[in-house]
């Protein structure tokens, strides 16, 4: 007799990383604060990216041609349902499930003693595709209860979540060190240049030069997705 359960695959519950943001100087994420498992698995995920794209005023018959400025990060968006109507195997997990992806939108404890205080960084596991498999920021949570016990407190509700990719961004130098003032690194994706970086960190693309000085570079376009990239500070 043909055994049907071992055709299938075991069932893979998808999984929010929460970490520490990096440590001075450092651009991998810190040690583990939670990890977040979700009772069902998401129906659907949306992944975005953008581009920003320059356009000088044309006429009214035709439009001008665009002009690539920087690329956008990508952006990661799915709804989760949670539910604890069965209260023997799941008592107060919808709203311990909810405190932590609220969480995700405030600043860690560790950070918070810090003159730079970070969103935790978060991560989705879930399966082996690379499309959803990058660091992101917490942008949005929100709950929408859809059943109660008699204390009022929900025991089924759906919560969207949106995130944004990390970038590069990192926190200043101490500028009484004495070494180079670098205020943030950039981790390079695809489509960036050092004019779309220059852009979008001090808002005027001719100063990419600074940044290509400091890293060694005389291509701006020849950058490589994965790259870390260190970036002078804005007054510098």
């Amino acid at each position: 007799m043909v055994n049907l359960l071992s055709s299938f695959p075991f069932l893979e519950n998808a999984a929010l990383l929460i970490m520490e943001p990096p440590a001075p100087k450092k651009s991998e994420p810190g040690s583990l604060i939670d990890r977040c498992e979700f009772q069902f698995n998401p129906n659907q995920l949306t992944v975005g990216k953008s581009a920003r794209v320059d356009r000088t005023p044309g006429t009214a018959e035709a439009a001008t041609q665009g002009e690539f400025v920087g690329a956008n990060p990508r952006t990661l968006s799915f709804e989760i349902f949670l539910d604890e109507t069965n209260f023997l195997f799941h008592m107060g997990k919808v709203q311990k499930t909810i405190k932590k992806l609220v969480s995700c939108c405030s600043p860690t404890r560790k950070s918070e003693g810090t003159n730079h205080p970070c969103l935790p960084w978060v991560r989705l596991e879930w399966g082996s595709a690379d499309l959803y498999d990058f660091n992101c920021l917490m942008t949005d949570v929100r709950m929408t209860a859809k059943l109660f016990n008699l204390a009022g407190d929900p025991i089924r509700a759906t919560c969207s979540l949106s995130m944004e990719e990390v970038g590069g961004a990192m926190a200043r130098q101490n500028p009484t060190s004495g070494a180079l003032n670098i205020h943030s690194s950039w981790q390079v994706t695809q489509g960036d240049s050092l004019h779309s970086i220059a852009w979008q960190e001090y808002g005027d693309a001719a100063r990419w030069r600074e940044i290509a000085r400091v890293n060694g570079k005389d291509n701006p376009y020849a950058l490589e997705p994965g790259e870390r990239l260190a970036v002078p500070s804005r007054d510098q």
